[in-house]
């Protein structure tokens, strides 16, 4: 499970969500669970520029990197900041 909480978002929980997710097809998941991985993962995008370099390079590269997998297929992600 990625874990929104703020505590949560760098934790090895989510870590190994994350790379779970990279290693399976993109067809496997559904389009709902694309979604609400989307979800999960937009919630992570940090606000400012701080919070991204105090969790560091190598996680936000998975993230991105699943954020692109999933975006791949063809589904609507409502995106705010």
């Amino acid at each position: 499970m990625i874990d929104t909480s703020e505590a949560g978002r760098s934790g090895p929980q989510t870590r190994i969500a994350v790379r779970f997710l990279l290693d399976i097809p993109p067809e496997a998941l559904s389009r709902s669970q694309r979604e609400a991985a989307m979800k999960s993962l937009i919630s992570h995008l940090p606000g400012d520029s701080d919070k991204a370099e105090a969790i560091g390079t190598d996680y936000w590269k998975l993230v991105l990197s699943l954020m692109v997998k999933l975006m791949g297929r063809p589904t609507f992600y409502e995106v705010r900041f």
